[in-house]
């Protein structure tokens, strides 16, 4: 399994990926702490959404998930759906290994990404931000031991979810081998989750994500028994 992992890695050129995950990340973080500052700069307050060091980290956590829910998805575009439309994928099946192994890979490797850019992406932005907020004191006071306690905590579970939630797109890239739906069910889902008309985003519900991403790994899994089970293997 680990040798197949390397080498779906090596299709897309992991160095791109990586590269393009820290430029991401590094945008992410300069846009959370330069929207307060901006906003402090304007109306003398930071806004709602910096109110306090909770309502700050939430509105961190909510940006790095769903960036990155979306840019999984397009990696799942070149590991799937790419694969199907070039037909290279059928090469790999002409290989002395299981199939399902093969799909399983990909799983992994859309998942463990997602789980490794979020939790990366969502502690440096956070840092970053603590940082600026000693040299433009966008909220005031210290942070509490016990918010920051809490912040790790949901950086965790964000990074379970997002990484679960993130093989949904995976589905519909095995069901209907076509971008376009990749990338909007990515797009979808993301909003769904986070659309917050009463204050209150359904990502935040901890219960929410979590059955999501269980029923996303679910159907993901259940497509993979599905294709390798076709007589095209």
């Amino acid at each position: 399994m680990f040798k197949l992992i390397k080498l779906e890695l090596k299709k897309f050129n992991v160095r791109i990926a990586v590269r393009l995950t820290i430029v991401i990340s590094l945008f992410i973080s300069v846009l959370c702490t330069s929207i307060p500052v901006l906003e402090r700069m304007d109306t003398g307050s930071p806004g709602e959404l910096f109110s306090d060091f909770p309502s700050a980290f939430e509105f961190i956590n909510i940006v790095n998930g769903t960036v990155f829910i979306i840019f999984t998805a397009v990696l799942i575009s070149k590991l799937v759906v790419y694969e199907f439309i070039n037909k290279t994928v059928y090469q790999l099946f002409t290989y002395p290994v299981s199939h399902r192994k093969i799909m399983i890979s990909k799983m992994v490797i859309a998942a463990g990404w997602t789980f490794s850019a979020v939790l990366a992406s969502s502690i440096l932005s956070t840092l970053i931000f603590l940082i600026g907020n000693e040299f433009f004191l966008i909220i005031e006071g210290a942070v509490q031991i016990e918010v920051f306690l809490q912040q790790t905590a949901d950086l965790v579970i964000l990074a379970l979810t997002s990484a679960g939630i993130s093989l949904f797109p995976m589905f519909i890239a095995i069901k209907y081998q076509s971008t376009p739906a990749v990338l909007l069910s990515s797009i979808g889902i993301a909003a769904i989750l986070n659309f917050n008309p009463s204050g209150t985003s359904l990502s935040m519900i901890t219960i929410v994500p979590l059955s999501i991403a269980a029923v996303s790994a679910m159907l993901t899994y259940a497509a993979v028994l599905r294709l390798t089970y076709n007589d095209i293997f």
